[in-house]
């Protein structure tokens, strides 16, 4: 019956996900970033990636991120690459629907496995996690044969086991660094927790040191350079974990303080540790409520076999890591811990799907699924009108930035600088001109001075780098906010301007308004 069914599931997985990102698929920071990667490897088929020539004024030409993924794209035809960027995430993340769907089918039966995949398909955690497009979801494709390897090496250690998870483990560290971090964390947690209190069971932990020994021989000094790279941008966010989401102006220092408009704090975490935990929790439970589920199985004291048991110590160490990348400080440098759930959907719907069906549960418990089930509905339709209703815009390639954006193309030769950041990589795909930005591979040390907010008067940076321009999105700040009313744009399109920086401004562009 599979011959309809599975052909059936994809359309309709295809059709959710596209539904809320249609009107603005054309959107997006680092897409930018994979397009021009993809195009460069396309054209000189080796690594590492050398943008050449390099619109980045912050960070070297050599690219030191994983590059799996830029390969991936480069493979692909570059006009249906241009053209249909915006639905890679979801076809890779298809074969996640398809896996998942195989699995629960080969466990519990058919009906389980549909229901699993339409659980999955409207996930609204990952609709938003891939609105745009980026290498999360490749890495989280790459993690799930990775923890099925781990786990078949835990109850066969033999040699086969330990090249399948070792070979899994290296393609993750040339693939995606935050999801590397989960897979070592993941590891430890295994070992530390499986025998609950009774030792650790090395066994899990086994194959780190081979993946990190294998990826060295397979990289050599170009692995070492991704290392590099992924403790550059660590260390970074250590230092600067306060500002994490903070606006770039009314976050910054020199911004008046007692203006209305100042947002000193992150909003993420500049709140009180009981404010935060209440905000965080909600965030954590509606990214996948489906755990609702999971937990009523453990209240219900039902009898799990291995697979099962293994799928829960998989979604407690996620949560666990998630937790504490957002409530331990030393910790917050290592990601934002919202973006690690989408790593326990894969886990938490293969043990929620057979409950769905009811079965011989009490009214209560089906009391708690019809909650879990208008809850992940309701959460769906909150994503689709946020996606659909223009509430997210930042980096769209619209009509209006496009005549901006030829502008700066026609130019000599401009050093730009983009308010926000956002705009950046849009700003250096499409006009392959230098733009005031990094933090992709290396350097982001770089890019401290006015980000994440600004820490000089944009005159002091205008003459540090050689800039010409600045193109600036009104909506995100009024050019009065920074001392532009004097000047007139070189050129405006509905919400962007265009600024010449000749003569540079004076130190004083960020004075009182």
């Amino acid at each position: 019956m599979l011959w309809w069914q599975l052909p059936l599931l994809t359309l309709f997985f295809l059709w959710v996900r596209i539904f809320p990102i249609w009107p603005r698929r054309n959107r997006g920071c680092d897409a930018y970033y994979f397009l021009l990667s993809a195009e460069t490897f396309r054209r000189e088929r080796r690594l590492p990636i050398v943008f050449d020539p390099h619109p980045y004024l912050l960070e070297p030409a050599e690219q030191w991120y994983p590059p799996l993924f830029p390969i991936l794209m480069g493979l692909l035809s570059p006009r249906w690459l241009r053209r249909y960027y915006w639905s890679l995430n979801h076809l890779i993340d298809l074969v996640a629907l398809w896996a998942l769907f195989f699995l629960v089918y080969s466990q519990f039966g058919l009906i389980p496995a549909i229901l699993a995949a339409i659980i999955y398909t409207f996930s609204p955690n990952l609709i938003s996690e891939f609105s745009a497009l980026t290498s999360r979801s490749l890495g989280l494709l790459v993690f799930l044969p990775f923890m099925g390897a781990l786990f078949h090496w835990h109850q066969s250690p033999d040699p086969l086991s330990l090249l399948l998870v070792t070979l899994a483990g290296v393609v993750l560290l040339y693939t995606h660094k935050l999801t590397v971090q989960l897979m070592v964390f993941m590891m430890v947690f295994l070992a530390l927790g499986w025998r609950l209190g009774a030792g650790v069971d090395w066994v899990w932990l086994a194959p780190l040191p081979a993946i990190y020994l294998a990826a060295l021989l397979v990289g050599r000094g170009y692995f070492i350079d991704i290392l590099r790279a992924h403790w550059d941008i660590v260390t970074f966010w250590n230092r600067n974990w306060r500002l994490f989401g903070a606006h770039a102006i009314h976050g910054s220092p020199l911004y008046p303080k007692g203006h209305k408009q100042a947002q000193i704090h992150s909003p993420v975490f500049g709140q009180n540790m009981l404010k935060r935990l209440l905000l965080q929790g909600k965030a954590v439970f509606l990214l996948n409520p489906a755990v609702l589920l999971v937990l009523l199985n453990l209240a219900a004291f039902r009898p799990f076999y291995d697979i099962q048991v293994f799928m829960l110590f998989w979604t407690a160490g996620t949560y666990l890591w998630a937790t504490a990348t957002i409530q331990v400080p030393f910790l917050r440098c290592l990601g934002e811990g919202t973006k690690y759930i989408k790593y326990a959907e894969f886990p938490v719907i293969f043990l929620a799907s057979p409950m769905v069906m009811g079965g011989d549960m009490p009214d209560w418990h089906l009391w708690i699924i019809a909650v879990w089930l208008c809850l992940h509905l309701a959460y769906y339709l909150f994503t689709v009108y946020r996606q659909r209703s223009g509430e997210i815009v930042t980096g769209v390639e619209s009509p209006e930035l496009q005549v901006l954006l030829k502008i700066i193309e026609a130019l000599p030769h401009p050093r730009v600088v983009c308010l926000p950041t956002a705009l950046s990589d849009l700003t250096a795909y499409v006009t392959r001109k230098e733009v005031l930005w990094g933090t992709h591979g290396y350097g982001f040390k770089r890019v401290g001075n006015f980000y994440p907010v600004l820490r000089h008067p944009l005159g002091h940076l205008v003459n540090q780098h050689a800039l010409t321009h600045l193109l600036l999105d009104r909506t995100y700040v009024d050019p009065q906010e920074i001392g532009l009313e004097d000047r007139n744009p070189l050129a405006s399109s509905g919400r962007y301007l265009l600024y010449s920086l000749d003569p540079p401004p004076g130190p004083g562009l960020l004075a009182t308004p």
